[in-house]
Order: structure tokens, then sequence, then C-alpha cells
């Protein structure tokens, strides 16, 4: 467990302006698909959205220790 890791992943977690980031690629991937015209586009799009999704779950992966951290020092 790398507990300094897991603290500053968390704040960026925390932080307002990265979680818009998030939503707003997300967001960006989506209009892309829907406008998408062939299905090479539209499978790109699918893969950068799965790109996204593996980023956040990582990072949200490493956060979790420091979370738990947190969560057993108030029991």
């Amino acid at each position: 467990m790398n507990l300094d890791r897991a603290k500053r992943v968390a704040a960026l977690l925390d932080d307002q302006d990265v979680r818009e980031a998030f939503e707003t690629i997300e967001r960006d991937i989506l209009s892309e698909w829907r406008s998408a015209i062939d299905a090479e586009k539209r499978e790109a799009c699918w893969h950068d959205m799965g790109a996204l999704m593996r980023l956040r779950a990582r990072l949200k992966g490493f956060a979790g220790d420091a979370r738990k951290e947190k969560a057993g020092s108030t029991a």
C-alpha cells in the first residue's frame, strides 16, 4: 500500500476541476459517438470511453487505500 500516493490521488479525485474535466471529456465522447456517421468512428469513441472509464477506475483504486485508512481512523 502506498498511502502517500493514495492520499494524493484521493485529493485529485475530490477536486472539482478534475471531476468537471472527466465529465466534459465523457460528454464530448458521447457527442462524437452520437454524431458519428460510420461504424469506425463509433468504435473509436467506444474505445475512448473505455479508456476514460479504465483511467477513472484505476485512480479510484489507488485512492481506495487512503479512503480505507481514513475510514479506519474514524471507527
